[in-house]
């Protein structure tokens, strides 16, 4: 525990056992002890000067130190009646003075030094104040005491002081002055009276009347407040009484305005009759609660009625798209089955009209021109075969390699040669396949044909050819 030079222990209290801590910002008037303690010692008398104890904060717990003292210290509450009346009278004077000081203060635009003060005599009880060598010393301040606790006093402020010799306890000196003086300077020190009126409109909720030194200020918490009476508003007082400086007995009247009733016209029948539907359904009476849960039960049960033939309806309605939409698979399948059959039999028809056509198509020497006669086969392949659907196209190219005639590489040329003209001819390329295969399958007699066409002589070899071959997909 630290030591406070020039100062002794006085008392200890826990933290846990108070709340409304006085401070400005993030620090507390406690923090701010030297902030105090450096106003206290320029503006208060040096007989008053002692009153606040100095704060030792040690976290959880505050150990307050005052002035050395002579006799031991007794808390106000514990004395007796005689030294009461006493310590009773040396109280006020020095709140008396602290409130001077304030006063002063605010008139020279100290505000913040007067704020200090003040939060620091905010909370002041007769439990934590000191009496000893007549002079007063409040041992807590700057925050107050919780209320509704268990604990004795004696668990939330400790006493630390030392136990000493009583010494008698007399009145304070009183300094004789003439007459005349006296006279002058009670009426100076003589107490202001302020006075609030509430009138005959309303009525006052607090003290509406006290007692101000001169000069010094009217604090929010001491201005009473009113409750007007029926069919008035109070607006205000006649003199504005907040931080009000006494400078001789004042009066503060409240003011009132009539509260006028707004003139209602007459409604028009279409607002009264919604007012009257509101009133139904909104005001007391089990009657027409019960009339509305009726009507709420014939509507349910129409919709409930409506929604069951709904319902069949809708049921009756999906059996028919059951029964048509089987009616067309039926057909649909029986269609398919007709087409097949028919495409069936007309694709063999059609293949036993190609097999009467010869299906080699023959080309002129070693070149890939197709001599006239092919040309009109490949006119006739194409005209069946747009008459049926689901068919593709081998064309195989033949070339002998027997004689000196043979080309290795005509039989792709003349494949490809008669895949492009059958292409020309409509017929779809992905339905087409040619494909060289050089001197397979060829014919047993390699034999020359010699043919005059248009005056030209033609010679071609039977196994220099293309055949088309037709197949189903």
């Amino acid at each position: 525990m630290t030591r406070i030079k020039g100062k002794e222990q006085l008392c200890s209290c826990e933290k846990k056992y108070f709340k409304s801590f006085q401070g400005f910002g993030d620090r507390t008037l406690i923090d701010r002890y030297p902030d105090i303690e450096s106003i206290v010692l320029k503006k208060v008398s040096e007989k008053y000067r002692h009153f606040l104890a100095e704060p030792d904060d040690e976290g959880d717990t505050i150990t307050w130190y005052s002035k050395p003292y002579q006799e031991t210290p007794r808390r106000f509450s514990e004395l007796n009646e005689e030294d009461k009346v006493i310590y009773e009278q040396i109280k006020n004077e020095t709140l008396a003075h602290y409130q001077k000081v304030i006063g002063e203060l605010k008139r020279e635009n100290q505000t913040s030094e007067a704020e200090a003060l003040e939060g620091a005599l905010k909370y002041i009880n007769e439990d934590f104040i000191f009496c000893y060598d007549e002079a007063v010393v409040l041992g807590t301040w700057g925050m107050q005491l919780k209320e509704n606790f268990r604990e004795s006093l004696g668990t939330i402020s400790k006493n630390l002081f030392k136990i000493k010799k009583k010494a008698p306890v007399v009145p304070p000196a009183v300094e004789e002055v003439p007459q005349e003086q006296e006279e002058v300077a009670q009426a100076e020190e003589s107490p202001l009276q302020i006075r609030f009126d509430a009138g005959e409109q309303g009525q006052l909720i607090g003290t509406g009347e006290f007692q101000k030194a001169k000069g010094e200020s009217i604090a929010e918490h001491e201005i009473p407040k009113v409750e007007p009476k029926a069919g008035y508003q109070f607006t205000g007082w006649d003199i504005n009484p907040s931080n009000f400086l006494a400078e001789g007995d004042a009066v503060f009247t409240a003011q009132y305005t009539p509260i006028v009733p707004p003139v209602v016209a007459a409604l028009p029948w279409y607002t009264r009759l919604w007012n009257w539907i509101r009133n139904f359904l909104f005001s007391r009476g089990c009657l027409r609660w019960f009339l509305l849960l009726l009507f709420l039960l014939l509507w349910l049960l129409q919709c409930c009625e409506r929604e069951s033939k709904k319902l069949e309806d809708c049921s009756e309605r999906i059996e028919d798209l059951e029964r048509q939409i089987d009616s067309l698979n039926r057909s649909h399948k029986e269609y398919r089955d007709s087409v097949a059959i028919t495409d069936s039999l007309e694709f063999d028809a059609i293949q036993e009209e190609l097999d009467s056509i010869s299906t080699a198509i023959f080309f002129e020497g070693n070149t890939d021109n197709i001599i006239e006669y092919s040309e009109q086969q490949l006119n006739a392949i194409v005209e069946k075969l747009n008459r049926i659907n689901g068919w593709k196209l081998e064309v195989r190219g033949y070339c002998s390699c027997c004689t000196s005639q043979g080309d290795p590489e005509l039989d792709d040329q003349r494949a490809n040669k008669v895949k492009e003209l059958l292409i020309r001819k409509g017929i779809p390329p992905e339905s087409i396949h040619a494909n060289g295969l050089g001197d397979s399958n060829l014919v047993p007699c390699n034999r020359e044909l010699i043919k005059w066409i248009n005056g030209r002589r033609i010679i071609w070899n039977e196994n220099m050819r293309v055949e088309i071959k037709i197949s189903r997909i």
